[in-house]
């Protein structure tokens, strides 16, 4: 993805939410929390729980690794 290495569980959900073309409520939509929540999630206020995050991954096209490691980038499939 472009050669982003990110590690932080907030870039990731920002930069895969960019390049999936969605906003913050879409996303919030297809993964089926609050828009709020999402902002929590990319401003580092909040992690989610692993379910959430599960449906978080699904809704950006990732596999949970790639949102919950912070060994592994969005590129390093």
């Amino acid at each position: 993805i472009g050669g982003k290495y990110l590690v932080k569980f907030s870039e990731k959900v920002f930069y895969l939410r960019q390049e999936n073309k969605l906003t913050q409520v879409e996303l919030a939509e297809k993964a089926h929390v609050k828009q709020s929540t999402i902002q929590a999630y990319e401003s580092g206020r909040a992690k989610p729980f692993y379910g959430t995050a599960v449906q978080l991954a699904n809704a950006l096209g990732v596999e949970i690794d790639v949102l919950l490691n912070d060994e592994r980038s969005v590129d390093s499939e």
